[in-house]
């Protein structure tokens, strides 16, 4: 029971600290570091004072510390948001309220409401497209980008300070567990097996996606004071959105997180693309039989790609499937998740051991998924040049098996280029970013215990080179795809920025209802 409090106390502490650290938020002119819920009570000061007593969370010395950190330099705070977006794990990312503020101070409507209002305006009779013909979307998120909860009944842990008991409780994302990363990588593990092949979580831990088929796994990953946490948006602002423009939650609005950890062929083993049909064809029911519009980003893409060649009939899919949009999806892999495997992250933030991260990344079977496929890129693409010698991307084995990487291994050899050679068989409209630098060589020459040197190309979205991003554009060449694929470039739109640009959200929303 002593150790149980202690955790809970140091993790409560951190929830505070983190708030601190890492709520970034940057314009030309203003930068602010804050959290959601201080933005929320900081509108009354006399509300500020009442919540800050019924709480007892010392907001008030909070604020004030906001205020000092607000006056740090503007490139610190860029340098810090640049991290955090060359982090492939990473959660968090910097957030722009200074729009947002000046546009609630001053009366106006956001997007969706905007956009509702001009499309009322123009019809006549009933809300028409704005009524009950709104087409109902699944958002399926990318790695990482998908709220897990966690049950422990352990007999053993790490350190003494780790809970062996708890009920299900958010562990991905939940801020306050970075301060006790020895605990939180032991329940987030996966470890393989190399004899029967299989992946299994840390004896006694059970971990499931949070809030299926609703919002709360997909629109955010950690919540504070019941206030979502701004910088851990996924699908949050999206959601917004469509829910200005007449959506439901729940109802024509639904989420489908995933295990991210493990493959795509580990998550067919365990049910759940199963669970995503039946998710889809109950969509379809509770919404008059309206065919559902999937919306995926990153791995989210590959997972959908997966579902709709394999696992999808052409007779199901012509039924329930309006059409599939894919963002921003690596469809031969990105260089940073080689990186992640080899050297580890940080989450850009500097709190994260970067040594756990990469022993997480070496058995997680999501991760080495989005390894550069070599069926799609030539397998004589140098990517890693270690003690001077190369690795191409058809070394990647020889790489690992030089490291001692044993199990990565294996699990490479079995889940690489799982989906290289499928095709959707619905309407398509594939949608990315370009014009960021991107990470695509590395240089090891000073051994894998230290960070590598960067090489970065200016034709990516900042996570995905553009070789990987548009694949989707061979799709039209193929004869039962032609006409049914459309592609879609946002010039100097970032990896995870595009899935909260009011410009995209626009764009899918047109390309939806004028289907």
């Amino acid at each position: 029971m002593g150790n149980l409090n202690f955790s809970n106390l140091m993790k409560f502490y951190f929830s505070l600290f983190i708030f601190l650290f890492v709520y970034i938020s940057i314009d030309n002119h203003n930068h602010f570091i804050y959290s959601k819920k201080i933005e929320v009570i900081h509108k009354n000061d006399k509300t500020n004072e009442q919540l800050v007593d019924k709480d007892g969370t010392g907001l008030t010395a909070t604020y004030q510390l906001l205020k000092i950190l607000n006056d740090k330099p503007h490139d610190e705070l860029q340098l810090a948001c640049e991290a955090m977006q060359n982090s492939l794990f990473s959660p968090l990312k910097c957030v722009n309220h200074t729009l947002r503020a000046e546009r609630e101070s001053s009366g106006q409507l956001r997007v969706g409401q905007r956009l509702r209002k001009t499309i009322n305006t123009k019809r006549s009779g009933p809300v028409g497209v704005l009524g009950g013909a709104l087409k109902p979307i699944i958002l399926v998120p990318g790695i990482a980008g998908s709220g897990l909860e966690a049950k422990l009944n352990k007999t053993k842990v790490p350190a003494f300070y780790c809970t062996k008991n708890q009920d299900w409780f958010r562990i991905w994302l939940s801020l306050p567990e970075l301060l006790v990363q020895k605990c939180w990588f032991d329940n987030l593990a996966v470890d393989f097996d190399a004899t029967t092949g299989k992946f299994s979580n840390t004896p006694g831990v059970e971990i499931r996606e949070i809030d299926f088929g609703g919002i709360l796994g997909v629109g955010y990953l950690d919540y504070k004071f019941s206030f979502p946490i701004g910088i851990t948006n996924v699908y949050g602002e999206m959601v917004e959105f469509f829910e200005d423009l007449g959506y439901e939650v729940g109802k024509n609005i639904r989420g489908a997180p995933f295990d991210w950890r493990l493959s795509i062929q580990e998550l067919e083993k365990r049910g759940w693309f199963d669970k995503f049909k039946s998710l889809v064809e109950s969509t379809y029911e509770m919404n008059k039989q309206q065919k559902v519009v999937l919306v995926a980003h990153s791995m989210g893409g590959l997972l959908s790609l997966y579902f709709l060649d394999k696992i999808a009939t052409d007779q199901w899919k012509a039924k329930y499937i309006d059409s599939f949009i894919p963002i921003a999806v690596p469809w031969s892999g990105s260089p940073k998740a080689l990186r992640t495997v080899l050297s580890g992250d940080n989450f850009g933030i500097g709190v994260i051991n970067k040594d756990y991260l990469k022993k997480f990344a070496q058995e997680s079977g999501g991760v080495i998924q989005l390894i550069p496929d070599p069926i799609i890129w030539s397998k004589d693409k140098v990517f890693i040049t270690a003690k001077n010698t190369n690795y191409t991307l058809g070394q990647t084995t020889n790489l690992f098996n030089d490291l001692g990487l044993k199990d990565t291994t294996l699990i490479y050899n079995s889940i690489s280029s799982v989906t290289s050679e499928m095709k959707p068989g619905v309407n398509t409209h594939c949608i990315y970013g370009y014009g960021i630098k991107t990470e695509i060589y590395y240089d090891y020459n000073d051994g894998f215990d230290e960070q590598p040197k960067i090489y970065e190309t200016d034709l990516g979205d900042g996570t995905v080179p553009l070789e990987s991003l548009q694949f989707c554009n061979q799709w039209k060449n193929d004869p039962e795809h032609v006409g049914i694929i459309q592609v879609k470039e946002f010039d100097l739109l970032q990896h995870r920025d595009i899935i909260a640009d009011s410009e995209v959200f626009e764009y899918i929303f047109q390309y939806i209802i004028n289907r």
